[in-house]
């Protein structure tokens, strides 16, 4: 059994050495890694260059001579994985020298499409989140549909079965997403999944940082893009299943990136952004939604994994809390 690592990259080539440094000295070497990278504005082919005798024919290198999306890059990769699972990793995650080791034992036990793992961050902000819906053992999808709900929404805490992940490039979502928080990903592999499980255990730990290339309003028309194109297929209950899955997003990551980034405009244009969210969609989400209402407990949860010093900067934390 092989893994694929598939890595877009793009500038940043002291996290490149370290992360290429970190995949080397994987205790397992049942992996393919791939790079694509967009265009070498810092000189990362240097970078490149100096592990390409390390890795030998382990090493798949895709060059673009501009920036595309992080998806486009992704998807790309995805082409040409050969790996029985595969993982979307960033240069800037951190993860010890038994990544490998510990996904190939961890997919041996499980067999399933998704295999969701803790979902851990260390910046901009620290978040410890634990497994939101736990399923041990392989379980149907169709089965339970509240997945979709309490799936974290990101890419990077997830081992994807490869043939999965190419079955996801024939499906669009108008989501075209620069920053590192790679929604639809997720959300297109369980639409073509059978199985999901989730492991209690921190794999990679995401390590990013508030940059310009960050822009929270655009991952909200983001989230309203995604919502709207399911809309038009699937019916009020199904869809409620991302309104919940929104809702998390918004509120947990969405309000913590924004107020540690101290920027007052900002802020303002993210609460007055969210007021609307949340007459629209969030007014009587704990009420009506019965995702939000599968688990009493779910919105203390959510509350208690931030601190509350930065949401009470925010006019969203007395709107929910």
């Amino acid at each position: 059994m092989k893994i694929s690592i598939i890595v877009p990259v793009y500038k940043d080539k002291k996290n490149l050495d370290l992360f290429l440094n970190k995949i080397y000295f994987q205790t397992n070497k049942s992996y393919e890694l791939i790079l694509i990278v967009d265009t070498n504005i810092d000189n990362v082919l240097s970078v490149i260059d100096s592990y390409k005798e390390k890795f030998k024919s382990k090493l798949k290198l895709i060059f673009n001579t501009k920036r595309i999306s992080r998806i486009s890059a992704i998807n790309m990769g995805i082409s040409i994985a050969n790996g029985d699972y595969s993982i979307i990793n960033s240069i800037q995650n951190n993860f010890n020298n038994k990544l490998i080791e510990e996904i190939l034992f961890i997919v041996s036990n499980h067999k399933s499409d998704v295999i969701e793992f803790k979902c851990s961050f260390s910046k901009p902000f620290k978040f410890n989140g634990k497994i939101r819906k736990t399923f041990k053992e392989r379980t149907y999808i169709e089965k339970h549909p509240e997945i979709h709900a309490f799936s974290y929404p990101f890419d990077f805490n997830k081992i994807y079965k490869t043939e999965v992940l190419k079955i996801t490039k024939k499906f669009t979502f108008p989501v075209q997403d620069n920053s590192r928080y790679s929604i639809e990903i997720n959300y297109k592999a369980l639409l073509v999944s059978k199985t999901y499980s989730t492991v209690d255990k921190t794999l990679i730990i995401s390590n990013g940082t508030i940059s310009q290339n960050f822009n929270p309003l655009k991952l909200i028309r983001q989230w309203e893009s995604m919502i709207h194109s399911l809309d038009k297929n699937r019916n009020d209950i199904e869809i409620s299943r991302y309104i919940y899955a929104q809702y998390f997003f918004e509120v947990v990551f969405m309000t913590a990136i924004v107020c540690l980034s101290k920027n007052k405009t900002l802020i303002k244009k993210f609460d007055d952004k969210f007021k609307k969210q949340e007459e629209k969609h969030f007014k009587d989400l704990f009420q009506d939604n019965r995702y939000a209402n599968m688990n009493s407990e779910e919105k203390n949860i959510l509350f208690k994994k931030i601190n509350t010093s930065i949401w009470k900067k925010s006019k969203i934390y007395k709107e929910v809390g």
